[in-house]
């Protein structure tokens, strides 16, 4: 997709980004997005990895079946 912002907001099969004051929706599945971390990390999150309510995240969440090599994704 291209687009560069800020998540601000989680729903199971959604991520919200606030880009350039606009708010935009992107749907999890079938997506991969990368993340520049403040310690200057990247991060490159397979969406349906990832496709839980957020609350419930963090405990089903496996890192092998969402995380993904970067180097594949422009």
């Amino acid at each position: 997709i291209g687009l560069r912002g800020e998540v601000i907001d989680e729903t199971k099969n959604m991520l919200v980004f606030r880009v350039n004051d606009k708010i935009k929706m992107i749907q999890k599945k079938p997506n991969v997005f990368r993340f520049y971390l403040d310690d200057g990390n990247v991060v490159c999150i397979r969406g349906s990895g990832i496709l839980f309510r957020p609350h419930e995240g963090a405990k089903k969440v496996k890192p092998r079946n969402a995380i993904v090599d970067c180097d594949g994704y422009v």
